[in-house]
């Protein structure tokens, strides 16, 4: 595990549930506390309210690509 100032707050944006699964657990085993979505309204909806320190956005999402997703984000003030 990380030590406590190394965990981060993280967000997975990942419509491949295979790799959702894989990087969720690899990401929690490490000691970071992860939240995820599987498509790109969720993936936003989550950035805006949660905050993340680190977002992992796949870029070929269904509803709204990973590059629209941070163009919205950013144009929110994230």
């Amino acid at each position: 595990l990380l030590p406590l100032s190394r965990r981060r707050s993280v967000l997975v944006v990942e419509d491949n549930q295979d790799v959702l699964a894989a990087l969720r657990a690899k990401l929690e085993l490490d000691g970071h506390a992860v939240s995820t979505a599987a498509d790109g309204l969720e993936g936003l909806s989550r950035l805006l309210r949660q905050q993340p320190e680190v977002s992992i956005v796949d870029i070929g999402l269904p509803g709204m690509t990973g590059y629209e997703l941070a163009r919205h984000a950013r144009a929110a003030g994230y």
